[in-house]
């Protein structure tokens, strides 16, 4: 099952979902670009810490591909 499809059956109604994501990846990149802003972060560790959790998601969903077969 896909993550795509744990959200819509989390979250029912569409119009919530719309509202939703679009919030969630604005908040996200206001919050790295004050972070650059502010020094607290370099562009090194916004980019790493982007690979680390894609990387993750990836390992999330192969095992639960592999349990899932």
């Amino acid at each position: 099952m896909e993550f795509n499809e744990k959200l819509h059956r989390r979250i029912r109604w569409p119009a919530v979902l719309h509202i939703l994501l679009p919030l969630l990846a604005a908040f996200t990149a206001l919050m790295v670009v004050g972070r650059l802003i502010s020094g607290m972060h370099w562009l090194s560790d916004i980019i790493g810490s982007i690979l680390l959790s894609a990387g993750l998601v990836l390992l999330y969903a192969g095992c639960q591909n592999r349990l899932t077969a």
